[in-house]
């Protein structure tokens, strides 16, 4: 009776194959847009955040339990604005937010049409994105995951506010996807 079952699990363990699984592990990293209107209706903001930052707060996501050299592909999967606060709800906003990496040109990411700001403040919107900018994102966090960490991502706002808002913020959630690869034993009869 022993031996029998000895040998059948013997038999079920040599019946375990190697297989590669992938995972995906969404994650988020925040940028903060702090944005003053020029007398002339107009604005331009820039905000730069560090691939250290970024790096910090997906490893900080990931929670220890994968490393960035098990992560295989990694992908912007949204991004989603709030307004958190204006000096004036009645007035609205036509912009358009791009962002540069490494020296490279400046990719449109996302645009607003027409957004009131008082009737959007503290919730939260889903951008259309442009897939010039996700591509250019996409390069920018495998280069971080990879460990180019030095390299800056510059968010750039650029818009025009009417009738008379002088102020207002947006925060800017991104939610990236990495892919995690792993091995796994299966048992395989065949």
């Amino acid at each position: 009776m022993r031996y029998t079952i000895l040998v059948t699990i013997a038999l079920l363990l040599s019946s375990c194959v190697e297989k590669i699984v992938y995972l995906p592990f969404p994650t988020t990293f925040q940028v903060i847009l702090n944005i003053s209107v020029q007398n002339n209706n107009a604005f331009f903001v820039e905000e730069s955040v560090s691939g250290l930052e970024i790096a910090s707060e997906i490893r900080n996501q990931l929670q220890g339990e994968f490393g960035f050299d098990e992560i295989n592909d990694t992908q912007i999967e949204g991004l989603a604005f709030t307004i958190l606060e204006t000096d004036d709800i009645h007035s609205a906003i036509n912009a358009s937010f791009s962002l540069s990496y490494a020296g490279s040109p400046q990719e449109t990411l996302f645009d607003l049409q027409e957004l009131i700001l008082g009737n959007r403040i503290g919730e939260r919107q889903e951008a259309d994105l442009n897939a010039n900018g996700v591509s250019l994102l996409n390069q920018a966090l495998m280069d971080i995951i990879d460990g180019n960490n030095n390299s800056l991502v510059i968010v750039n706002g650029t818009g025009e506010a009417f009738p008379e808002v002088n102020q207002f913020t947006l925060l800017l959630e991104f939610t990236a996807t990495p892919i995690i690869e792993q091995k796994v034993e299966i048992f395989d009869p065949f």
